[in-house]
């Protein structure tokens, strides 16, 4: 279930989801039809998901990784059938023993440094294109700070005074609420349930069931997708306070952020598979690709922690004319001497990508081009090649556990 976020979101107090409401406002004011907003996913049990496009729903990575499967999803009160899945490859969880110890002592704060890290976010692909619901237009813009977001969801409800109960039901009837959005930044963005008379005329705020259901930014007479219920932070004892009260920030997955990554997914069209380990094959390719376009996304903003999370703890890199580094840590450093080089940009184009047989293994290869001021100030060109091989990790994320990189420039001896 997606209490989940016990896990990533005590601090948040378990998934984001549904609709706390004002004490002093009637629930039947918020409650609404299914035609409110057709283009919401129902995620089996709980949790939900957006269709953006005929054969393709959003939804937060953690909405989804929490069950062992998922073979169909609802829209619009019809079963759909799911394809694939895709998790974004720097989609990762906290570690236990920190998850331990929240629970333990009720003080979460810790958690929130893995979950302002993560890419939760994921794309599930449908096995046939949905004809009788129009997808939902992603917000592109990156001024989401004081704007209105409408939120919708299922999930359980309670008021600001009392929160809601944090052991469910977590699916209830559907219900619209709004609030403003008090702070953007990278990943996130986040608003506060404030307590009346300050708030909103319907303000709300998500509770438990509902992750990865939708933050709505209106332009002219269409409501776009500007983000994703994902987790919650409130002060206090998370073993002990009740999710949804007043004064609590709610915050979303930015999809502004990941608009590149959205439509490098989107766009790969698999060729026709002869077998089912082609289709893994296939699988595997699509999510390397994907990941490939945030890496080098990552490279040309010089983003070294997105740099480095989609390297396994264990994973090895062997760098031009250095010793081999090994362990995560170690290819930070390496990582962050790279980009402290001044005037350093990288250019990388694909050339190949190859999954192997068994589908949880997949290798990549390609071309690049650096610039970097050079020792005599001037600004140089280093034309080189590289091959990362990637592993399937547990939660179905791809991290790269092999890499090595190499100028195609000869030494100064070289004849």
């Amino acid at each position: 279930m997606i209490r989940l976020l016990l896990l990533a979101l005590l601090a948040a107090s378990s998934t984001a989801s549904a609709i706390g409401i004002r004490d002093d406002v009637d629930d039947s004011k918020y409650r609404v039809p299914s035609s409110e907003f057709p283009a919401l996913v129902d995620m089996p049990g709980e949790g939900h998901g957006v269709l953006i496009a005929p054969q393709w729903v959003i939804t937060a990575a953690h909405a989804i990784t929490w069950q062992s499967e998922i073979k169909q999803v609802v829209i619009n009160g019809i079963s759909r059938d799911v394809e694939r899945l895709v998790i974004h490859p720097g989609y990762k969880t906290p570690p236990q023993e920190l998850i331990n110890q929240a629970m333990a002592s009720g003080e979460a704060i810790l958690l929130l440094v893995p979950l302002a890290s993560s890419d939760d976010i994921a794309l599930v692909k449908l096995a046939q294109p949905v004809t009788d619901v129009a997808p939902v237009a992603i917000y592109t813009n990156s001024d989401e700070p004081g704007q209105i977001v409408k939120i919708v969801g299922k999930g359980a409800t309670g008021t600001g005074a009392t929160g809601h109960d944090p052991k469910g039901p977590n699916r209830t009837e559907l219900r619209r609420a709004f609030n403003k959005i008090t702070s953007a930044y990278d990943r996130w963005f986040c608003y506060v349930f404030d307590e009346p008379p300050s708030a909103l005329p319907l303000e709300g705020i998500t509770g438990n069931g509902d992750s990865g259901g939708p933050a709505l930014i209106q332009v002219d007479d269409q409501w776009l997708l500007a983000g994703l219920a994902a987790w919650k932070f409130f002060q206090g004892n998370v073993m002990t306070s009740r999710p949804g009260r007043y004064g609590q920030t709610s915050c979303n997955v930015r999809l502004s952020h990941y608009v590149e990554w959205i439509e490098s997914v989107i766009s790969v069209q698999p060729q026709a598979c002869a077998s089912t380990s082609n289709t893994h094959a296939d699988d595997a390719g699509t999510a390397i690709r994907a990941a490939d376009a945030v890496l080098q996304k990552a490279l040309a903003d010089r983003n070294l922690e997105q740099i480095v999370s989609f390297y396994a703890d264990d994973a090895v890199l062997l760098p031009t004319a250095e010793p081999i580094v090994v362990g995560k840590a170690e290819i930070r450093k390496e990582w962050a001497h790279i980009l402290a080089i001044p005037n350093f940009q990288n250019k990388s184009e694909t050339t190949k990508i190859d999954v192997s047989s068994s589908g949880d293994m997949a290798y990549s290869m390609g071309s690049y081009v650096a610039t970097m001021m050079g020792e005599d100030g001037n600004l140089a060109t280093e034309p080189g090649k590289w091959l990362s091989v990637w592993k399937r990790q547990a939660d179905g994320s791809w991290r790269i556990v092999a890499d090595t990189y190499n100028t195609d420039i000869p030494p100064p001896d070289h004849k």
